[in-house]
């Protein structure tokens, strides 16, 4: 699977000729994975955060969470997505809520962005499944940018028991930690009732948004389709008993 696929792949799309149609089906969606808060919130509990870190928001979408971080916290923040419609949405919003001087988007491939050692002092990898390969590959690669000492924020699931869609068991998960040097400082499992409810109110604006361009469109009507369906699967299977939602907050020992 090459990375456009793996984009695909992380935006629940099953055919990469739905990618030009994202933007507009997304189009009412500010936030596209992580929730904000969730993130601020475990950023507060454990970092002695000033402002003067410095954030790394890796697949930040359309920088809901880049700059609910800008806004709370007052640090610096870069966030990278592929998707450039996401990322100029993404400045318009910085400067609507007045953080444009705190923040950097920049359109690019992460793993391109992720080849050269940084100095950041948090990292954030939000719901892009496995885009970056195994837990073990993934947290080799992401935790190249981290100062020492420096934390990953990783927003993703996990499968209860065997491997299940781009999941991987808890196992894999804490085995990678352990061989990465990252220390476990709180996982934040998801809220059920709230994934309910966004996935709820998320699933009927891609859906109506599908039939829009389904009329404008009249031949791609099974690609829509098709990507509202794999949408609904994602939904189901995160409310089901086969994954759990969970943000994990470590610490880069060495």
């Amino acid at each position: 699977m090459d990375r456009v696929e793996k984009l695909a792949a992380s935006l629940t799309a099953e055919n990469i000729r739905i990618l030009p149609y994202l933007p507009y089906l997304l189009q009412d969606l500010f936030e596209l994975g992580s929730i904000p808060e969730d993130i601020a919130h475990l950023i507060e509990k454990h970092i002695p955060i000033d402002t003067n870190f410095h954030i790394l928001d890796l697949a930040c979408g359309k920088g809901a969470v880049s700059i609910h971080l800008a806004q709370t916290f007052g640090c610096k923040v870069v966030g990278i997505d592929l998707m450039e419609a996401f990322i100029k949405e993404a400045r318009c919003r910085a400067r609507e809520y007045n953080v444009q001087h705190l923040i950097r988007f920049e359109i690019g491939d992460i793993i391109d962005a992720l080849e050269h050692p940084g100095n950041y002092d948090v990292v954030i990898f939000g719901s892009v499944g496995d885009a970056l390969g195994n837990p073990e590959e993934t947290l080799k690669i992401i935790s190249k940018p981290l100062r020492p000492g420096g934390w990953l924020l990783i927003d993703d699931c996990y499968a209860k028991e065997k491997p299940f869609s781009s999941c991987f068991p808890k196992a894999d998960w804490l085995k990678a930690f352990e061989k990465n040097g990252c220390l476990i400082i709180e996982e934040l499992p998801v809220n059920l009732s709230r994934l309910i409810t966004i996935n709820r109110f998320t699933q009927t604006k891609i859906a109506q948004r599908a039939a829009e361009l389904s009329l404008t469109y009249p031949e791609d009507v099974k690609l829509f389709e098709g990507y509202v369906e794999s949408q609904q699967r994602e939904c189901n299977d995160l409310e089901g008993d086969s994954l759990v939602g969970i943000t994990w907050l470590l610490q880069k020992n060495r």
